[in-house]
């Protein structure tokens, strides 16, 4: 980037303790310091005023099942500069951020100083992001929306048509498995197994996240 008014917060746990030590040499490699700080792990409340003080959130990864990160920067009037990996295509409403082709480092790297050095474009994504927000449901809305889909009657011409396995990438979702087993919390899954086990009539269960089966493969080992 040629801008110098620029500064990159990054949260988020080290759980890849070899990824998070290159990202630190490479910081210290390049005389980043000032520029780029890495904070960690964070409560809500941190969080919170990350989003308020930050002009952009920018997420450049190859591949997302959804982004929700991308939501939540909506959720705040935040505009995002991200990639068009995955979901992340659609997840971007267009006029609230920028977005480049995954691994397109010369085009992150432009829609990064076109952002730094305009201030009439930050100010027109910062209108797209807040008027975005404003179409935004809530999980409340979500959650109706998602019920009356499973209600919806089995012939109704409006019912959408659903493809048979997964739609994400094979080879995505393998690589990102291993680290949802050692995120998941064993102690949350035992006492909803228990709860669940007491109910009468038994609950049916959609998993709208079932991927290539990782949560079934996973509830055994509880």
């Amino acid at each position: 980037m040629t801008a110098d008014h620029w500064q990159c917060d990054c949260y988020g746990g080290a759980r890849d303790a070899a990824f998070t030590q290159r990202v630190q040499q490479l910081i210290e490699q390049h005389g980043l310091q000032q520029k780029v700080r890495l904070h960690g792990e964070c409560d809500s409340e941190t969080l919170e005023a990350a989003y308020r003080h930050a002009h952009a959130l920018v997420l450049p990864s190859w591949y997302e099942g959804y982004g929700m990160v991308v939501t939540e920067a909506l959720a705040h009037g935040l505009p995002v500069i991200t990639t068009t990996g995955g979901a992340l295509r659609d997840t971007l409403p267009e006029g609230a951020g920028l977005s480049v082709e995954p691994g397109d480092s010369a085009a992150l790297q432009d829609a990064l100083n076109r952002f730094c050095n305009d201030a009439e474009l930050q100010h027109q994504l910062r209108d797209g992001a807040v008027q975005a927000r404003g179409q935004l449901s809530d999980w409340q809305a979500a959650g109706e929306a998602f019920a009356a889909a499973l209600t919806a009657p089995s012939d109704s011409s409006a019912a959408p048509t659903l493809r048979a396995g997964s739609q994400f990438e094979s080879d995505w979702l393998t690589l990102r498995e291993t680290a949802d087993f050692a995120s998941r919390s064993q102690r949350l899954a035992q006492f909803a197994s228990e709860w669940l086990g007491a109910q009468t009539p038994t609950p049916l269960i959609v998993d709208i996240g079932c991927g290539r089966g990782s949560n079934m493969r996973f509830w055994p080992r509880v």
